[in-house]
Parts: structure tokens; sequence; C-alpha cells
């Protein structure tokens, strides 16, 4: 008796993980400061960017 029901338990618990492991969360924040120069069709800046990947 003992045998199936820790089978099924193994199975339930095994898929229930597999569920999780296909997610995750990503997040960009960044900032730029940017002048133009119209003219001469050039531009200058920097930017920040803070990438986070769970």
């Amino acid at each position: 008796m003992r045998l199936p029901f820790a089978l099924i338990l193994l199975i339930v618990t095994l898929f229930c993980n597999a569920q999780n492991e296909g997610y995750w969360q990503q997040k960009a924040d960044y900032k730029m400061e940017v002048s133009v120069d119209a003219k001469n069709y050039q531009y200058k800046g920097k930017q920040t960017l803070v990438y986070i990947n769970d």
C-alpha cells in the first residue's frame, strides 16, 4: 500500500514543481540623458541600465 501512495505523491510533486520552473520575471530600469545636435545629425549622451532576471 505504501509504494503506490509514494509513487503517486512523487508524480504529483514533480508535476507541480515542473509548472514553476518555466516561470521567471524580468525587469529593466533605465535612465538616458541625451543632447541632440540636429544641424550636424549627431547626439551625445549617457545611459544607465539595471537589468534583473529572477
